[in-house]
């Protein structure tokens, strides 16, 4: 009687030895889906954060854009480069008042992953449009993994120029 023959051998237990199988893959699976579910919450923060950045930098840069000459028709800083319709857009002093706010909160409010960067300003019927952009850094992710597979945040958000 060999060891295919399906009788147990006596004084041994025939499940001994699977069962610490099985909890140990189960304690791997759990171990790894927690893992997983922290580096998908830290994106998701930070995805939250630069939302909140793009928020602040929009706000501080129309407050610094002058709104008389933007309601004018102007460029808002020197009140010139409206565009053929007399709508201005993407201008060079809405894209500085934001990297102005940008710097200022650089160590706080948008302090969020890999660094912030303003991807677009743009000046529309008084609304002023800020983009930023982010690398999200990935909790447990080794370096040379980090840069291939964290993900690209882009956040925009707009506030009004007020005018005077």
């Amino acid at each position: 009687m060999g060891r295919g023959s399906g009788r147990a051998v006596p004084g041994r237990d025939p499940e001994e030895g699977r069962v610490g199988l099985l909890t140990c893959a189960a304690c791997a699976f759990v171990c790894v889906f927690l893992l997983v579910s922290i580096a998908v919450t830290g994106v998701a923060v930070q995805d939250r954060r630069l939302l909140a950045c793009a928020d602040r930098v929009a706000a501080t840069a129309a407050g610094a854009i002058d709104g008389a000459s933007v309601y004018a028709g102007g460029s808002g800083a020197d009140g010139a480069g409206a565009d053929a319709d007399g709508v201005p857009a993407s201008l060079p002093d809405a894209t500085a008042a934001a990297e102005r706010a940008l710097a200022q909160m650089g160590g706080t409010t948008c302090a969020v992953g890999e660094g912030v960067r303003i991807e677009s300003a743009s000046l529309a019927d008084g609304d002023l449009r800020v983009s930023v952009r982010a690398r999200a850094t990935v909790a447990f992710l080794p370096s040379f993994l980090a840069t291939a597979a964290a993900p690209v945040l882009v956040r925009s958000s707009s506030a009004r120029v007020h005018e005077g």
